[in-house]
C-alpha cells in the first residue's frame, strides 16, 4: 500500500524473501510492476522500485519489523517529485476493514497510527 499525500492510494502485493517482485494498481485502475530488496538485515532496511503502465515510476526506501514477517514502513517519490508513504504487512486488511474499506480512509487510518507510535 503507498499513500500520496494528494490521497491518492496504490495498493497490490509483494512476493519473495530477501528479495522479490511488487504488483499492484493506483486508484484509476492504472497497474505497476517492480522489485524490493533488503539492503541490510542489522538495520531492517531495504528500497525498492516500479514503474506504472502509464510510464509513471517510484522508489522507496523502508523498514521492516524482524517481529513481523511482513510488515514494513518508509517513505518514496513517485515521478521524482511526489512524496509517498509505503505500508506493508498482513494486518492492512484488518486495518482496512476497521477504515471502512476504502484505500483513502485506509492511509489516513495508517497515518494515524504512525503519529500514535511516534508519541510513546
Amino acid at each position: 500500500m503507498a499513500c500520496f499525500d494528494n490521497g491518492q492510494s496504490i495498493h497490490g502485493a509483494t512476493l519473495g524473501w530477501l528479495s522479490g517482485n511488487i504488483e499492484g494498481k493506483t486508484q484509476d485502475g492504472v497497474a505497476c510492476r517492480g522489485k524490493w530488496e533488503i539492503l541490510s538485515t542489522s538495520d531492517a532496511s531495504g528500497s525498492a522500485q516500479f514503474i506504472c503502465e502509464d510510464g509513471s515510476y517510484g522508489s522507496a526506501s523502508f523498514s521492516y519489523d524482524r517481529a513481523k514477517p511482513g510488515t514494513i514502513w518508509g517513505r518514496g517519490e513517485f515521478n521524482a517529485s511526489e512524496a509517498f508513504q509505503v505500508w506493508g504487512g498482513r494486518d492492512l486488511i484488518q486495518r482496512l476493514q476497521l477504515a471502512g474499506g476504502h484505500f483513502d480512509q485506509l492511509c489516513d487510518a495508517l497515518n494515524g497510527l504512525k503519529e500514535r507510535r511516534s508519541a510513546l
